[in-house]
């Protein structure tokens, strides 16, 4: 989820109205566009993203007035950031290309690149990896000739996850090293900790699953976000009183590939804050935990996802979590959007608060997500069950 590790994304930064001579109603529109930025980057809700676009709009709806098209590009490249966190990728599409529209007809060729870039990361969302590696290119190709060091970073680490994505390790590799030499090289120290060229952005919507769950499990939930979400507190305050909980919830990244040096196996992602910190609860630590969930879910990426081994099947998860007790897990066979996954798992608990059983209510819940704008089986399908069902 997120960058549901797949797809860079750079925000457009307009220049300071100062070295412009914009008018007041330009310095306006600066001034909340601004502020939307500020909401977007700290955001850890949907209604923080919400209010973000609210700001983009208005400072959209100011610079087309006046006729700033610098700042139009801006905010179109803007919107289409939020639609692509809520999993809305046709939608931020569309804003991507009218600012890919405007930056090139105004001749703002460090705007095409970061847009160039942004569409890129929309494909590889989707999976469509060959489009997905032409804008890379097309956009590392504009960054060099204009000397944006930090953007070739940027777009080398997107190219590094398409070959990683066709199972190119090798090729991944060389694109990743490459980012990770910009990196230190300008001292971008959050994207150096980005171990094997890999990104686990924020996941501003779990919030708000943890917010859903925490008001319909009242007086019988126990919740961790941000900083507090662990592994050093799951491991030590947590995993030894799991028994204590019949429905068990990680909204979190999820990952199996060989993009983590010395990592081998699936693996949930939590806090990686400060830099160094494993944050990397790996599937032999979960088959060691001693637990008696009648329910374990799974919101990451490809949580389905795991070692094929001779006589005994796939080797992930949701087998080591049914192995360490648990009685049925919820998770994914692909990549899946933030959004969709969110809204998926809430209602999932919900009709189990209800009394439904568990195939009812993943049915009713993969249901209820078709009618909300998620009718493509990207989004519904991958959720299954595994375990005991009735």
């Amino acid at each position: 989820m997120g960058r549901h590790v797949c797809g860079m994304v750079m925000v457009l930064v307009v220049v300071c109205a100062a070295t412009l001579s914009w008018g007041q109603t330009s310095q306006d529109a600066l001034r909340v566009y601004k502020e939307g930025q500020e909401l977007y980057n700290k955001a850890a809700s949907r209604a923080d993203l919400e209010k973000a676009l609210t700001n983009f709009e208005q400072a959209l709806s100011i610079w087309q007035r006046v006729g700033e098209k610098k700042g139009e590009a801006a905010c179109l490249n803007n919107i289409g950031l939020v639609y692509k966190s809520w999993g809305q990728y046709a939608k931020a599409l569309e804003y991507y290309e009218k600012s890919l529209e405007i930056t090139r007809k105004i001749g703002d060729v460090n705007g095409e690149g970061t847009t160039l870039n942004n569409i890129a990361g929309v494909y590889d969302s989707w999976g469509q990896y060959t489009t997905a590696l032409e804008y890379y290119e097309k956009a590392l190709e504009i960054m060099k000739k204009i000397g944006d060091v930090k953007g070739q970073g940027y777009t080398l680490n997107g190219i590094g996850w398409v070959y990683e994505s066709w199972g190119q390790y090798a090729k991944a590799l060389e694109y990743y090293e490459k980012a990770l030499a910009i990196h230190k090289k300008v001292g971008n120290a959050k994207e150096e900790g980005k171990v094997g060229g890999l990104s686990f952005a924020r996941l501003p919507l779990t919030g708000d699953l943890a917010n859903d769950l925490n008001a319909s499990f009242k007086g019988s939930c126990t919740v961790f976000t941000g900083l507090k979400a662990s592994k050093e507190t799951f491991l030590k305050d947590v995993a030894p009183r799991l028994d204590d909980y019949s429905k068990v919830v990680f909204a979190t990244h999820g990952y199996f590939g060989k993009g983590l040096p010395g990592i081998n196996e699936p693996v949930l992602v939590f806090t990686l804050v400060p830099p160094g910190t494993d944050g990397y609860l790996r599937m032999s630590e979960v088959m060691g935990l001693k637990m008696n969930a009648d329910m374990v879910a799974l919101t990451a990426c490809q949580s389905g996802l795991g070692k094929e081994l001779s006589g005994e099947g796939v080797m992930g998860m949701g087998r080591a979590f049914q192995f360490a007790g648990a009685k049925s897990v919820l998770m994914s066979l692909w990549s899946v959007a933030e959004s969709s996954s969110v809204n998926l798992v809430e209602s999932f608990f919900r009709h189990i608060k209800e009394g439904k059983g568990k195939l009812e209510a993943l049915k009713l819940a993969r249901e209820e997500i078709r009618t909300q704008g998620y009718d493509h089986p990207f989004f519904w399908a991958p959720f299954i069950l595994v375990g005991e069902v009735n």
